[in-house]
């Protein structure tokens, strides 16, 4: 992680450009946000409290490992808890000995006797050295880095409930798990995902894993965030306008997942608050893929809120878990094949995922019709531009993005996607999981490119669909094979 010395004014030496390993200096035109590209950690030269609680951290850190108990852990969250928040009193720490007897005890042992003493050791060491941490501001297209080893250290804090805090000494929204510890089935799920991923790090940081197996986790790989912020809005005129080819649109099989695309830039249909419920109750498809790989975690707690124009993409992620289910359902069903097959010699290297954090516009069930009047089409087209817009030529893995809670129609959905995609050079692997809808999608994707519709094209046609109130739910697709026939017909 690049980050600003102690001894250092606090200018923007944190940050790099996309692409760019070079450390930025301060323009007349940055000096605006100066307050806002910095994050004040916890440390003891800002708040006092900290040497109570690196007794806390050093505590446990000293103890046997044997003494090392399901009780130890939770008098340690409770003691740090009340160091941050002495009135808060709605955690539910007394319930995780019953979460833990519901992990497999392999795992929970190792957690207790050799994860949480080292973390402990790590954060006394490494809080104290590092007071200030570089985040994505609102507004400002920038790119922050991390070492796996600095993001180990930001995740094992916030699990542990040590927040950050910002200039003004405000803590960060949602920034620590300290609501996450509930005995619920998917809560359990949550928490496994955590200590596999914690159990990982350490246990290759402290030589317990092949050299070999270390070095793929932890040096070979640098972690990205970058906020994109598209330039200016286009109108319909101007989608019109495009003639771009329509790229290749690939459909998957049901109940396929998308992270399963190591070779795709992955959609995480996000919540305008990057990671939306995931360090509390929430469980559905980002908090699920943001709970496989915890790295993608920092964008919670690192990122301000999406803008109308702005996307995060988490570059260079792992996969740590593997899961079954969703939402209710879902649980953590042990580590993942990528990791299995690199810590047992199958395979000497592991899959580096990128991640398009991506939010869509929430309708519901009361405005679900909102959504096929141009504007809202408009808005929708140019998020997914912004997003698209990254600089790889990897194909985009997509699916039915808002078109669960947030109401959103998987057709017309599908194909925004596409034409944005296109005017982006970027092809679309498609994955609709249980949902059938978008199944008819290969009739207008063969036609299409058979007749080489561009996008301006596909898009007017798509118009013509509203205009003609042709266009409802579930019949987008038909609506412009029709159209498209047509067109054909008479050219």
């Amino acid at each position: 992680m690049m980050i600003i010395p102690n001894s250092e004014p606090p200018i923007l030496v944190a940050f790099t450009c996309a692409g760019s390993d070079e450390v930025t200096s301060e323009s007349a035109g940055q000096k605006k946000f100066r307050t806002f590209l910095k994050m004040e950690l916890f440390s003891p030269n800002l708040r006092s409290e900290w040497n109570e609680v690196e007794k806390i951290l050093e505590s446990v850190a000293c103890m046997p490992a044997d003494c090392v108990t399901e009780e130890v852990f939770v008098e340690v969250l409770k003691s740090l808890h009340a160091s941050f928040s002495p009135t808060d009193k709605t955690n539910q720490f007394d319930q995780i000995p019953n979460m833990l007897h519901s992990i497999r005890p392999e795992t929970v042992e190792q957690f207790l006797t050799t994860t949480l003493p080292q973390i402990c050791k790590d954060l006394a060491i490494w809080f104290p050295s590092h007071s200030l941490i570089p985040y994505l501001p609102g507004g400002a297209q920038q790119t922050i880095e991390f070492s796996p080893l600095d993001a180990y250290h930001l995740i094992a804090a916030c699990f542990l409930g040590i927040p950050l805090f910002r200039e003004d000494e405000s803590t960060i929204r949602d920034g620590t798990c300290v609501y996450l510890f509930t005995n619920r089935p998917k809560q359990v799920a949550k928490l496994t995902c955590f200590l596999n991923y914690l159990n990982v790090i350490v246990a290759a940081k402290n030589g317990q894993l092949a050299p070999q197996v270390a070095t793929k986790i932890l040096n070979d790989r640098t972690i990205y965030l970058d906020r994109q912020v598209a330039d200016k809005y286009h109108g319909g005129e101007w989608w019109i306008s495009q003639s771009s080819p329509m790229t290749a649109f690939n459909l998957m099989n049901q109940f396929v997942a998308i992270e399963t695309a190591h070779e795709c830039v992955q959609a995480d249909f996000a919540n305008k608050h990057v990671g939306g419920g995931v360090l509390r109750t929430g469980c559905v498809q980002e908090e699920i893929r943001f709970l496989i790989s915890p790295e993608t975690i920092l964008s919670v707690f690192l990122c301000d809120v999406l803008g109308p124009n702005e996307t995060v993409l988490i570059r260079n992620t792992i996969q740590f878990s593997s899961y079954t289910g969703y939402s209710n359902s879902f649980k953590c069903t042990g580590l993942s094949r990528g990791l299995v097959s690199l810590v047992s010699g199958e395979s000497s290297d592991i899959p580096w995922d990128d991640v398009l954090c991506i939010d869509a516009t929430p309708y519901g069930a009361i405005y679900r019709d909102k959504q096929f009047v141009l504007s809202e089409i408009l808005v929708e087209l140019e998020k997914c531009r912004c997003g698209l817009s990254y600089s790889c030529h990897k194909p985009f893995a997509t699916g039915n993005w808002g078109c669960g809670v947030f109401g959103g129609d998987p057709q017309l959905k599908a194909i925004i996607q596409w034409i944005a995609a296109s005017v982006c050079g970027k092809s679309i692997v498609y994955f609709p999981f249980d949902d059938g809808r978008t199944s008819i999608i290969t009739e207008l994707v063969d036609l299409v490119i058979a007749n080489n519709i561009h996008v301006g094209k596909l898009f007017e046609l798509l118009v013509k669909c509203i205009a003609d109130s042709t266009i409802t739910h579930d019949n987008t697709i038909q609506c412009l094979i029709n159209n498209v026939q047509s067109e054909v017909r008479n050219s």
